[in-house]
């Protein structure tokens, strides 16, 4: 198997993205899980996401639930400066937008996502925290700023991309949920080979001699935090013993079983 596998809710992404049919994606479902990153180890959905849109744009926007605003992946500072004082005149420094809460944040942002001239991507995860069914003014205001970017035709003509997070499209406004443009994403259980590369790349060498099957087999349906679970507690087994955790798969296909087929791991606690 591949040490970098490819990841479905990716792929989906970035089909949808250059075959030009979304440019504002909605991530829901196991957004809690793990995502495993070859370079970072075991690290949040929203972190991926970013580290996917950073590697084409100038920069990327995360904004948590609460409205305020973090940069990763920039090119220079000097590049984030000037594309927020273009989208809000003014702006001498990042935080003066960043920490300006969602009534600064969100319009400078749209104004961004519309300029082909400031490539960067925009993730709100929590989205349901800012962007959900309450009908308080601050929630409402927020949504509204939102809808903009999904009604805003000239993103569609930019390199640049937003992505929600949620764990239940039901818990954001439908005014959001329903719209058109936005292009649902579910996160489901990582693939065989995105848990295989997981244990590999976490247990290095402890594992060199185990074959993908028995990987696989001992990994059935798990998500990744199950995963790191595991790493964790292998951790402290010696080298020797390491395989015993593994089931033998000799005679079974390299791939998922049925879950009937599946044998409990035995205990690693010591």
């Amino acid at each position: 198997m591949s040490e970098t596998p490819s990841v479905t809710w990716e792929t989906a992404l970035r089909d949808a993205y250059l075959q030009g049919r979304a440019n504002v994606f909605l991530l829901h479902g196991a957004v809690s899980d793990f995502q495993w990153h070859p370079g970072g180890g075991f690290i949040s959905l929203w972190d991926a996401v970013a580290e996917l849109l950073g590697r084409s744009r100038s920069f990327v926007v995360s904004v948590d639930g609460a409205g305020d605003g973090t940069i990763s992946h920039a090119e220079t500072p000097a590049v984030v400066r000037a594309a927020l004082a273009w989208a809000r005149p003014g702006t001498r420094d990042a935080s003066d937008v960043m920490a300006g809460g969602s009534i600064v944040l969100l319009p400078a942002l749209g104004r961004l996502l519309s300029a082909p001239a400031h490539p960067c991507g925009v993730v709100v995860h929590q989205a349901e925290l800012l962007l959900g069914q309450s009908m308080d003014l601050s929630t409402r205001v927020a949504v509204a700023k939102v809808r903009r970017w999904l009604d805003e035709p000239r993103i569609r003509d930019t390199n640049n991309v937003a992505v929600l997070v949620v764990d239940d499209i039901e818990s954001l406004s439908p005014l959001l949920a329903r719209h058109p443009r936005l292009f649902p994403i579910c996160i489901g259980l990582p693939t065989p080979a995105v848990r295989v590369a997981a244990l590999r790349g976490e247990l290095g060498d402890r594992v060199i001699d185990i074959s993908d099957a028995r990987l696989t087999l001992a990994t059935h349906e798990q998500s990744l935090a199950d995963v790191a679970s595991l790493c964790s507690r292998l951790a402290s087994v010696s080298v020797e013993s390491i395989a015993k955790h593994f089931p033998n798969t000799s005679d079974e296909p390299d791939g998922d079983l049925p879950v009937s087929a599946e044998p409990a791991l035995e205990s690693t606690d010591v």
